[in-house]
């Protein structure tokens, strides 16, 4: 991995407001990110491999080369264990916030033609499920013992439900509610698709208790224990949805469109907050904050926004300063951009970012003094 010193950058970076380069993450075509819940942990995998570090103070803490080219990688909500998709291989490490040790590889875990499995841990971190070309696979954590596969020929997207007893298989046609003990069906719904469409997005609320859909140009909102289509949330935008994210307490639905469109539902969908028109081009982020009514949004055109809920309040805006935008999340007091670019010009190559920028102390909406130096530019939320 690169070292931890920053690349040269193109002035526009230097003069970013708001925030700082944390570090230079990464050389290489960057495959996946993985955050653990609220930020505490940021996992990274370019070309050259694994690097976890401690958002916290942006600084690399653990490497790991990787043997094979990383398909998915995923993180389980206690932070305790790590996986990744490798070739057609399955790996399994013990995160132990100082390093990782790897305990298992399950070989032959996938086809290496299928480019595009979902890895997700149950809530408890104790099972691990991966979808493969015609169904869903699944293990004990850390045993190892694989558990009965669940056919499903259409599961594109796979997602344990937060009551630990269910697994959600959903696909561009239908979706399936399956026990986690044994694999067996509850119940399955065909979506409701208009000719020609299907299912592209899905979110999962906190809480279980509702199922996104983002299908064309609207959201269709499904009951998470029953099956039951309770909404169709149309976005009122040309281009489909591209991004869903509910808030951490799921009373706030956020959609993002490849049109650069925003809307914001409150209460499961029963009211449209607010929709805003970002411009031209994909909304390629959503991150709330933890704690707080604040929704980033990430523009494919080098904008990033913060709004305040519930009413949409413009709380900071930066435009053109911003290379393209990979992901971001939340930390504790901290909003986390990773970007990529082709630095330097005379001799580009692929280089992986991460920005940081911490939560002002004062009141709400106070600007930042330019002329503030190092605490200035730190200040995310002008």
């Amino acid at each position: 991995m690169a070292s931890s010193s920053p690349l040269p950058t193109r002035e526009p970076l230097q003069a970013f407001p708001g925030f700082q380069l944390e570090r230079v993450i990464g050389k290489g075509i960057l495959q996946e990110i993985a955050w653990s819940p609220e930020g505490s942990w940021l996992i990274v995998e370019t070309a050259k491999g694994l690097e976890g570090l401690a958002p916290e103070t942006g600084e690399g803490v653990w490497q790991q080369p990787l043997p094979a080219r990383l398909k998915a990688l995923a993180l389980s909500s206690d932070g305790r264990w790590l996986a990744a998709l490798m070739g057609r291989d399955l790996w399994l490490w013990a995160h132990r916030g100082q390093g990782i040790e790897r305990i298992r590889v399950l070989s032959d875990a996938i086809d290496p033609a299928f480019e595009s499995p979902i890895l997700a841990f149950s809530p408890d971190g104790r099972q691990l499920a991966w979808t493969v070309s015609n169904a869903v696979r699944r293990i004990r954590v850390p045993e190892g013992d694989e558990l009965r596969k669940i056919f499903s020929p259409g599961a594109g997207w796979v997602a344990f439900a937060p009551d630990g007893e269910t697994l959600i298989l959903a696909g561009p046609s239908e979706v399936e509610w399956r026990r986690i003990a044994d694999g067996v069906g509850i119940r399955r719904v065909a979506w409701a698709l208009p000719p020609g469409e299907r299912a592209r997005t899905f979110a999962l609320s906190p809480d279980g208790a509702w199922l996104a859909i983002g299908i064309g140009e609207e959201v269709l909102l499904y009951s998470g224990r029953d099956g039951q289509l309770r909404r169709k949330l149309p976005i009122g935008s040309r281009g489909i949805i591209r991004r869903l994210a509910f808030s951490p307490d799921g009373r706030w639905l956020a959609a993002g469109t490849e049109g650069g469109t925003v809307a914001v539902w409150e209460g499961a969908g029963q009211r449209l907050r607010w929709r805003h028109e970002m411009g031209e081009g994909a909304v390629v982020g959503l991150a709330f904050a933890p704690r707080d009514l604040r929704l980033a949004i990430a523009h494919a055109g080098g904008i990033l926004e913060i709004r305040r809920l519930p009413e949409g309040t413009q709380e900071g805006r930066w435009e053109g300063y911003l290379e393209p935008v990979l992901d971001l999340a939340f930390g504790e007091d901290r909003l986390w951009i990773a970007t990529y670019s082709q630095r330097p010009l005379e001799a580009p190559q692929w280089i992986v970012s991460l920005w940081g920028g911490h939560r002002p102390h004062g009141p709400a909406g106070a600007a930042p003094d330019p002329a503030s130096g190092a605490a200035g530019r730190l200040r995310a939320f002008p």
